[in-house]
């Protein structure tokens, strides 16, 4: 009787062990997600940041000048020419992507 209460204490033990380690996965999961977010988030910043002050000291772009923009994605370059008043055309081939940009 004694070794079978063992084994139940044992079992819930390990399965203790097993949801605190599964915890400290999703918690460890969520972290990492947001971490990757946040790196994303701002390298692209300070990408666009660069690229557009490069743009702006070193480009001159005709009044009337036209863009395309090939793999416009959600046409980040798009706004920014439209934005200066440069008639800008965004093309992509993924329809979600389009559909993206337009939301802008």
């Amino acid at each position: 009787m004694v070794a079978e209460g063992r084994k139940e204490v044992d079992y819930w033990d390990v399965v203790t062990f097993e949801t605190e380690r599964e915890e400290l996965d999703v918690r460890l999961a969520k972290w990492r997600k947001a971490a990757r977010n946040w790196l994303a988030h701002y390298t692209e910043k300070k990408t666009y940041d660069f690229i557009a002050q490069t743009l702006l000291k070193y480009v001159t772009i005709r009044e009337n000048a036209e863009i395309l923009d090939v793999g416009c994605g959600l046409g980040k370059w798009v706004n920014f020419f439209a934005e200066r008043g440069v008639k800008v055309t965004g093309v992509d081939i993924s329809p979600w992507m389009i559909r993206l940009a337009k939301k802008d």
